[in-house]
């Protein structure tokens, strides 16, 4: 005969283990949005600079012509 208890602990520890880990499996899906979104903004920034880029040249040139 085996000389076995149980734990009595073990089922919480198996809970909280399973609730950080649906934390931690959230908190990546947010992480993971919000670097999309980064992606995104980075993206729209890097447009808008060459946009504005090529309308001072624009600019410059136009001025060039007046002078």
């Amino acid at each position: 005969m085996l000389n076995w208890r149980r734990d009595p602990g073990y089922e919480l520890r198996m809970m909280h283990y399973e609730q950080r880990k649906m934390q931690h499996e959230l908190r990546m899906k947010q992480l993971k949005s919000e670097i999309e979104q980064i992606k995104s903004d980075s993206e729209q920034i890097e447009k808008d600079c060459e946009q504005i880029k090529k309308e001072t040249e624009q600019l410059r040139r136009e001025n060039a012509r007046q002078k």
